[in-house]
């Protein structure tokens, strides 16, 4: 629902993404309608399997829109978004469904100015440290990765 909301900005943060398709839908159609819309990951996770499983929802964000960001440092732990310039929510919670439908996961939500000023300032900072996923090389890398990808999708609701 917060995306769908967004009016200029989203930026979501998280060291493991399996998303659920109302979630990649809602990234999709905001990223669609001109929302400038950010995903920040580790460019490698503490998984390889996850990493696959991860990246293989790249290829129809990245078409519709959607900006990834690997993150190319260390591991990248932090797990928060950002909506616009009030809403942020910062917790323990992936942006996995594991963490949606099994986790006791905490999450808080702010809706302050400043807060979000500051959590813009740091995802800037990843930003500027990370590799961002162009789409054309997406559709053009090598077939065996694309296997791989395809086949950890389907274990992603597990991880």
């Amino acid at each position: 629902a917060l995306l769908y909301h967004a009016r200029r900005r989203a930026t979501l943060v998280t060291p493991y993404f399996i998303p659920s398709d109302p979630l990649v839908m809602a990234l999709r159609a905001t990223a669609q309608r001109g929302v400038d819309v950010n995903l920040i990951v580790s460019a490698e996770t503490d998984s390889r399997l996850v990493d696959f499983a991860q990246s293989s929802y790249f290829g129809g964000l990245l078409e519709a829109g959607v900006r990834i960001h690997l993150y190319e440092r260390e591991f990248l732990h932090a797990k928060h978004v950002s909506v616009d310039d009030t809403l942020t929510l910062i917790g323990s919670s992936n942006i996995d469904m594991r963490s949606f439908e099994l986790n006791s996961e905490v999450v808080m939500v702010g809706y302050d100015e400043r807060l979000n000023a500051r959590l813009q300032e740091v995802e800037e900072d990843y930003r500027a440290v990370s590799r961002q996923c162009d789409a054309e090389a997406w559709r053009h890398r090598p077939l065996p990765e694309k296997l791989l990808q395809n086949m950890a999708r389907l274990v992603g609701p597990l991880l």
